[in-house]
């Protein structure tokens, strides 16, 4: 193991660009958010875009950061990066390695919400769609003898073109 200062410096780096990196995750997780009670599509667009965007970023400093272990001949696993973290004397880089933790946990839970958020709404598109065409979709769908899906309790044709 041969971890010097030069290696704290580029590790500190490093966290900046992944701390600026998820704050920005955090912001399109918001606005994808805001798209979605609004229904902009073309915002959720955008917004779906730049996560995306920062997912790869973000994956690009962890092969840095692996790469950083590495060169400081430790493993990259989380033995190897805590004994990295271990020898920074000062404990700013695994204070500042704990702040980047809760940050994204906050952007775990905002992507839940919004999956969930999403989940709500494709249940509620099924529901009308159900209430126009007649169909139960999604609810005890059954095949019948010709190998077509048709609903288990019948079909409401009130709506039926």
């Amino acid at each position: 193991m041969r971890i010097s200062a030069t290696h704290h410096q580029a590790f500190a780096r490093l966290l900046q660009q992944e701390t600026a990196a998820i704050q920005s995750l955090l912001q399109a997780l918001q606005r994808e958010h805001q798209a979605l009670g609004a229904r902009d599509t073309a915002e959720i667009t955008l917004a779906v875009a730049d996560k995306e965007q920062q997912l790869r970023h973000l994956d690009q400093l962890a092969q840095q950061r692996a790469q950083l272990l590495q060169q400081a001949d430790l493993s990259a696993d989380k033995a190897g990066f805590d004994t990295f973290l271990a020898s920074d004397s000062t404990g700013q880089l695994a204070e500042h390695w704990a702040r980047l933790g809760e940050m994204l946990r906050e952007c775990m839970k905002q992507n839940q919400i919004n999956g969930a958020l999403l989940e709500s709404g494709k249940q509620i598109s099924q529901q009308m769609l159900s209430i126009l065409t007649g169909r139960d979709f999604g609810q005890d769908e059954m095949y019948n003898q010709q190998g077509k899906t048709s609903s288990s309790l019948g079909q409401n044709t009130s709506f039926k073109a």
